[in-house]
């Protein structure tokens, strides 16, 4: 199932809101990887992560936007990177999947399966939150194009997941 052509890279991007600025000096030095700070100009949850997309380095394969309170474990980036060789190129992946509302039976029921049949990935039709999202650098410009024209959408990881399921892409 691998298919990807070269070894990907990942360039890292946190988004910031002032209230919870605590957390990021902790979040930065978790990163083995340096990473931008993208912070909230205007109590606006698209415009935060539509900038985030926005600073990705495009030279990378992949860019990962991180929220500010998340809890990372060690070694985050090069995992991703190494999960990626295992992934379909132009896979995105989400990087926390919560078993609360509205999910949670839909979660359990993916887990029980993924257990029975020794699978190392779960795979959805969204993404199953925000808190740490990585997508193909080739996917973050018509993304933005579509969701900017997505206002009736507020919340910034449900306006990448209807893009990625208008394009008939599943989440790993």
């Amino acid at each position: 199932m691998p298919d990807q052509a070269v070894t990907p890279t990942v360039s890292v991007v946190v988004m910031a809101h002032p209230k919870r600025q605590e957390f990021v000096p902790e979040l930065l030095a978790s990163l083995d990887r340096d990473a931008e700070v993208v912070w909230d100009q205007r109590n606006d949850r698209w415009d935060t992560g539509r900038r985030a997309w926005q600073a990705i380095d495009r030279s990378a394969s992949h860019g990962l936007v991180v929220q500010d309170d998340a809890i990372v474990c060690r070694d985050l980036v090069a995992g991703v990177e190494k999960a990626l060789v295992h992934a379909p190129a132009k896979t995105p992946l989400c990087l926390y999947c919560g078993r609360v509302r509205p999910y949670r039976t839909l979660v359990e029921q993916l887990v029980e399966r993924a257990d029975h049949g020794r699978a190392s990935w779960l795979t959805m039709t969204g993404l199953h939150w925000g808190v740490g999202i990585v997508l193909p650098v080739e996917f973050i410009d018509p993304m933005i194009a579509w969701a900017d024209q997505r206002p009736d959408i507020a919340n910034y990881d449900r306006r990448i997941s209807r893009w990625l399921d208008h394009q008939g892409i599943r989440t790993w």
